[in-house]
């Protein structure tokens, strides 16, 4: 059975108002043209979950063993806290690491949609998805700039397990190739200029 939260939109586009009641039952109204009528209240088993309430996670309360999420590449980690615009994460028991919180999502809302296969949506932009898992020791990645005269750009590094590969990684910044790099910093500055909003 589903576990309805307040907020959740269902089956015949009634919206959970309330509830569970100490019969289990949920407390529903109408969305669309009837919005706000109260239809009553319903058994959970009688209604069909169509898409979840959206979950603030800058705002959410975190559960002392943390809240599972979605990171931007997505995988499933844990936000075991929050400091302002950043969440704390964990991976697994000994590996942590920070994110923006806007850079999340909650695990049952899916990836947004990509264009072409092995491609990302930046705006209306379809570029070469990042690397999605790291790079051997040694090995060059890419990763996108933008110079202070507002050009797009691509600089290498070597990985060496340092915190700044950790970080361009997890941030979708690791790239196979200076093309592809360069591309993701020309669609980071089409975003910031309108276009694809």
């Amino acid at each position: 059975m589903t576990d309805f939260r307040k907020g959740d939109v269902c089956s015949l586009e009634v919206v959970v108002v309330d509830g569970p009641d100490m019969d289990g039952e949920v407390h529903v109204a109408y969305t669309g043209p009837f919005s706000g009528r109260q239809l009553g209240y319903v058994a959970p088993s009688a209604l069909t979950l169509i898409r979840r309430a959206p979950v603030d996670l800058a705002t959410c309360e975190i559960p002392q063993e943390g809240l599972l999420v979605r990171a931007g590449s997505g995988d499933l980690v844990t936000m075991v806290g929050r400091d302002g615009d950043m969440a704390w994460l964990r991976y697994d028991m000994q590996s942590y690491d920070s994110r923006l919180v806007s850079d999340l999502r909650p695990p049952d809302v899916p990836t947004p949609a990509t264009g072409a296969p092995g491609h990302i949506m930046i705006g209306d932009r379809a570029v070469p998805e990042p690397m999605k898992k790291h790079p051997r020791d040694g090995d060059t990645y890419w990763f996108p700039v933008i110079d202070d005269d507002g050009e797009a750009g691509a600089l290498s590094d070597l990985w060496d397990n340092a915190f700044i590969d950790h970080t361009l990684f997890m941030l979708g910044g690791c790239h196979r190739t200076e093309a592809n790099a360069r591309a993701h910093a020309e669609a980071i500055i089409a975003l910031s200029a309108g276009e694809g909003v």
